[in-house]
This record gives C-alpha cells, sequence and structure tokens, in this order.
C-alpha cells in the first residue's frame, strides 16, 4: 500500500516493512479504507478480470483480499521497496511481485484489465507520468482506482507543492492522463479519497 519515491522514502520503507503487516495503522486506518476500496471496486467491476496491477502494493494486503475473491485472475504487486516485495511474497505464494517504480511499470501495453493503487499517490515522484504509465498498460476501457490521502484546503495553502492532491487536483491528473473519472468519494475516516477511472477510447 505504500510506493515510496525517488527523493528520499526508500530508506524509511525498508525499515518499516519489518513492522508493517502488524502497524497500529493497519486496523486504524489502512484497513478502512481499504474496505471502502474493495466496494467501490466491486460495483464496477463485476465479474472477474483476467489481470490486476496493484501499484505501491507494499506487503500485498489488498492483493491477497482480491486473491479470495477473484482467485483465478493473474494478480501483480509492484513496489519501489525490496522489503515489502519480500515480506509480500513470504506471505503469499499465488501473487507475482515485483520491485518497480509507477514511472516504469513492468508491464506490457495494454494488459491489465483493473490497476489500483492505495496510499503511495502522494510519494510518486512523477503523479503525471505515472498515471500516464497506468494508462499505457490499462486494456481498453481498463479501471484504475487510486486511494489517497486527501489534502485539506487549509494544507494546500500552507503547502502548495505538496503532492497530496485534493479531489479537483486528481480529477484534472486523471483527464489530463485519459482516464475518464466515474467516482470519488471519502473512505469513512474522511482522510481519504477513492477516485475510480476508467481508460478513454481516444487514449490508446
Amino acid at each position: 500500500m505504500v510506493m515510496p519515491s525517488k527523493r528520499n522514502d526508500l530508506p524509511r520503507f525498508q525499515r518499516w516493512s519489518k513492522s508493517y503487516e502488524t502497524s497500529w495503522l493497519q486496523p486504524v486506518f489502512f484497513e478502512p479504507s481499504m474496505r471502502t476500496v474493495l466496494e467501490v471496486i466491486a460495483s464496477y467491476v463485476t465479474t472477474q478480470p483476467e489481470s490486476v496491477l496493484d501499484i505501491g502494493c507494499g506487503t500485498g494486503r489488498l492483493l491477497r483480499s482480491l486473491h479470495e475473491r477473484w482467485p483465478e485472475a493473474e494478480l501483480l504487486g509492484v513496489d519501489p521497496t525490496f522489503g515489502m516485495i519480500e515480506k509480500a511474497r513470504e506471505l503469499s505464494s499465488a501473487i507475482k511481485f515485483e520491485v518497480s517504480f509507477a514511472e516504469a511499470l513492468p508491464v506490457p501495453d495494454a494488459s491489465i484489465e483493473v490497476a489500483m493503487s492505495t496510499f503511495s499517490f502522494h510519494h510518486w515522484s512523477d503523479q503525471q507520468a505515472g498515471l500516464r504509465e497506468i494508462v499505457r498498460v490499462l486494456k481498453p476501457q481498463g479501471y484504475f482506482f487510486l486511494a489517497d490521502a486527501v489534502q485539506p484546503g487549509w494544507l494546500a495553502r500552507l503547502q502548495p507543492r505538496s503532492h497530496m492532491q485534493r479531489p479537483e487536483g486528481v480529477r484534472e491528473l486523471f483527464q489530463q492522463a485519459g482516464l475518464h473519472v466515474l467516482h470519488q468519494q471519502l473512505t469513512n475516516t474522511k482522510w481519504a479519497l477513492v477516485t475510480a477511472g476508467r481508460k478513454e477510447l481516444a487514449a490508446d
């Protein structure tokens, strides 16, 4: 669920990989938000997809839940932190995991039906480049589900260059990349925003 940027996050997340599964943030923040993400995905993806990609997968918690729901789907998780990927591989042999940044996905063009990213977007070095990569790997009319911490208005004024986006900023980035925004909602924690998008045919 976490994806460090190329700047200075990698050592911190490498250390966190050892205790990420048991972090107090899991029941308080990540798990409630993940339930919302799964509900939004289920409202749009009503049949089992062939291929699913999780960008910034961390230790693979979301993919493990999806494997229970879609046991025949080909699931791939990518994260730039080796420790997170190592732990993810230990926890599930049924899912493929690779070390990778969002801006350079190890996936062929138009090969993924459903992509997602949870709580890594504000860590990406180049959000536009990452979204363009997602559009590249999505099949026509493929879905992308993004969940990330939402930036309050007062923080936007204090940190105008923050990578944390407001809802309108996410919509604009989606549209610029070639993703049609289908849905946005806050999770029940009110600190995270879920955005559902679909690859537009014009972007093929």
